[in-house]
């Protein structure tokens, strides 16, 4: 583990990053992030998680015949959120030692819960994702990022990507999974206007602190001018939004897409760009708009290694 500290020594509850571009990192400073920080949110991320598995069929994109014939020794996961993925990987990387880097930590009764042969394997520690993270070289053999989009501005995502490369080892991996905007599916003539104002809202919102909604399936193309790294494969992946065109998985789907945008109300209404009662007809309308218009939201993947000689 680094930059100070081991497993061993490592809590289960998060600790901190005992390293210059940490310790100097103001957490309490305004962050482009667009969501609140509390448990209801991070109810809706763990939901979300489960969401995302079951969508994608793994909580791991990246191919992992490498890791049968060579088990990764260090993963990193960039923007823990509650840590439910690196369990994830704690549980199916068994040798592995894993580090979290976050603005926050996960809500404490979920770190306390880690069993404790997970527990002495990772570390949840505090890093300003905008600036060089405070880790060493080449150091990982699998770098995972996951919906970062609503956090990162549309300037910043060439510097993370790399330091996510810096960080990976020659020959090692880096997985991206960033969701999208929601909108009628190719093909659907009908309007779904609920849909359509609430992403615009949340597109506007996010364009006023420099974030860009559309970046996440540009990614590809961004880490693809490192010479450094070959992508090896990226795709979209339309989730469905709703019960009658997704079954079960789209009602959670639109469950969790829904409880998102109520939870920018606050956001938006203080930004000016929507009122309140036309942002709570908008969300009131969406359930019976779903029912009879196609809609999707859509994930962007890209995964790519780094080249043996990098």
């Amino acid at each position: 583990m680094e930059p100070n500290e081991t497993p061993s020594s490592a809590s289960p509850r998060p600790t901190s990053v005992a390293a210059a571009s940490a310790a100097t990192s103001d957490a309490a400073a305004p962050r482009p992030y667009i969501l609140p920080v509390d448990e209801e949110e991070d109810r809706r991320l763990d939901a979300q998680h489960d969401l995302l598995r079951d969508a994608l069929g793994s909580d791991f994109m990246c191919p992992l015949g490498w890791a049968e014939a060579a088990p990764p020794r260090r993963v990193l996961d960039v923007g823990f959120g509650t840590g439910r993925w690196m369990r994830r990987a704690a549980e199916r990387f068994p040798e592995a030692d894993l580090i979290g880097l976050d603005l926050r930590p996960p809500t404490p009764p979920r770190s306390e819960a880690l069993p404790p042969e997970i527990a002495r394997r990772c570390l949840f520690a505090f890093a300003d994702l905008l600036a060089p993270l405070p880790l060493r070289d080449a150091r990982f053999d699998y770098v995972h990022q996951r919906f970062l989009f609503a956090a990162i501005p549309a300037a910043r995502w060439p510097g993370l990507l790399a330091e996510l490369v810096r960080v990976t080892r020659p020959g090692g991996w880096i997985e991206l999974v960033e969701g999208g905007i929601a909108a009628p599916a190719p093909g659907e003539t009908s309007p779904a206007p609920c849909v359509t104002a609430l992403s615009a809202w949340t597109e506007r919102l996010c364009l006023r602190r420099g974030i860009d909604l559309a970046l996440p399936a540009r990614l590809p193309g961004l880490l693809a001018r490192d010479p450094r790294v070959r992508v090896v494969a990226a795709c979209a992946i339309p989730i469905p939004l709703g019960a009658a065109f997704g079954g079960d998985l789209g009602a959670r789907a639109a469950e969790n897409w829904l409880s998102a945008r109520g939870h920018l109300r606050g956001a938006v209404l203080r930004a000016g760009l929507a009122e309140a009662e036309e942002y709570d007809a908008a969300l009131a309308g969406v359930p019976a708009e779903l029912a009879a218009v196609r809609c999707v939201w859509r994930i962007s993947v890209c995964y790519a290694q780094r080249r043996a000689e990098a």
